[in-house]
């Protein structure tokens, strides 16, 4: 969790992308690095996109049900 609070400070207190920031610490060849590599063979990027559009659009229709 302690890497999660200072990777999350840090891209909050930088001008720079979340992108810029990690390419900086990622080391080429290293387990970071790997685990990314797979993630984007497995388009993981595009199914989270996916899953909080289709929950924008659930809270929209909620909102809608209760207005």
């Amino acid at each position: 969790m302690a890497t999660f609070d200072g990777a999350t400070a840090l891209a909050a207190a930088s001008s720079e992308p979340p992108e810029v920031l990690r390419e900086r610490v990622t080391s080429k060849g290293g387990t970071t690095y790997a685990a990314l590599q797979s993630m984007r063979g497995d388009a993981v990027a595009e199914a989270i996109t996916r899953a909080v559009r289709a929950a924008q659009q659930r809270a929209a229709e909620l909102g809608d049900e209760f207005a």
